[in-house]
């Protein structure tokens, strides 16, 4: 696994570091795990009715798995508001290949994405100013964590660990970011807005869903602890899918306030794992070096050393809950 820190410039600028961390980072190269950009193009959309011509940039990512035998698909559009002035993201999509003929809407397989007003699906919701960053990879997954102005928006793309055989689950694809909806800006403070490990959407796919997981039928169901909406007041879903234990943690009475530091100074962690009650229920698999840790009094970007690895504090983006808002990332 490989790791980097640092700051960006602007979102653009992220992404760019992005790609040359994929693909030529020393510790990924050791491993044969680099990614491959296939194709990096920036484009221009008019807007006849304000007037406006918006940039946006596509950039298409390949992983190799661990032992360089998969094709791994995820996609990034970066864009931002057509006024220039209020939201400046990145879209998450993953497909099940590439085609240098299609958009970037009609790659083959492609995840699902809302059209109405809307524009549902995964993002991240970024700057157009200087921002710290993280980012942890290995071939067959990438995490970003980027503090923007005190709020943190969390994105991950590729394989989770599945619980299921190659052959039962070929193609275990987990996308998702920290907001659902195209316009969704960084200084977000309602429930539009999440994090990889406490995701929020709807129960329709496609939908305002921050992530999807891609079923072992070869479809999309939204991953989603709580449902999308303007205000602060959680309403959990209470059929559908979701990343356990986040989306029983979200009350001063359950059981992750008891969940306290040990005695010798330790973290307590358990996974972050996928299920589902649709579709006569499932326990898909768990995030790939991301955990629940809670009870404990931590900070954003504090470092824990949990099992001889190093681990990135990080919170659910302007939540500050240290029961259930927090979740630590492996660096190792």
């Amino acid at each position: 696994m490989a790791s980097e820190s640092g700051t960006a410039t602007d979102y653009l600028d992220l992404l760019s570091k992005l790609k040359t961390f994929l693909t030529t980072d020393a510790d990924l190269i050791a491993a044969s795990q680099t990614w491959t950009s296939l194709k990096d193009t920036s484009v221009e959309f008019a807007l006849p009715d304000l007037g406006l011509l918006t940039p946006e940039r596509h950039l298409y990512l390949e992983g190799p798995g661990l032992s360089g035998t998969d094709t791994i698909h995820v996609n990034i559009r970066a864009y931002r508001d057509p006024s220039n002035i209020s939201y400046f993201n990145w879209d998450i999509r993953a497909a099940v290949g590439f085609d240098g003929g299609e958009s970037f809407d009609t790659q083959p397989g492609s995840s699902p994405i809302v059209t109405s007003s809307t524009f549902g699906g995964p993002r991240i919701t970024l700057a157009n100013s200087s921002m710290n960053y993280w980012f942890v990879a290995n071939g067959r997954r990438f995490i970003v964590v980027a503090d923007v102005n005190g709020t943190w928006a969390t994105m991950y793309a590729g394989f989770m660990l599945p619980y299921a055989t190659p052959s039962e689950m070929p193609y275990p694809m987990y996308i998702a970011g920290n907001a659902g909806a195209e316009d969704t800006d960084s200084t977000e403070v309602s429930d539009k807005v999440g994090s990889i490990f406490d995701p929020v959407g709807t129960l329709v796919t496609p939908g305002t869903n921050s992530a999807y997981l891609r079923d072992f039928n070869g479809g999309w169901i939204s991953i989603s602890n709580y449902a999308w909406a303007t205000g602060i007041s959680r309403n959990n879903q209470s059929t559908g899918a979701w990343v356990w234990p986040y989306n029983w943690m979200y009350s001063e009475d359950l059981a992750g306030d008891i969940i306290i530091q040990n005695p010798d100074g330790s973290t307590t962690t358990l996974p972050c794992v996928i299920h589902a009650s649709i579709n006569g229920g499932n326990v898909f698999g768990e995030l790939d070096g991301v955990v629940f840790m809670s009870g404990v009094s931590r900070s954003p970007a504090d470092t824990l050393t949990i099992g001889g690895d190093t681990y990135l504090v990080v919170r659910s983006s302007f939540r500050q809950n240290t029961s259930f808002d927090f979740a630590a990332i492996n660096l190792a």
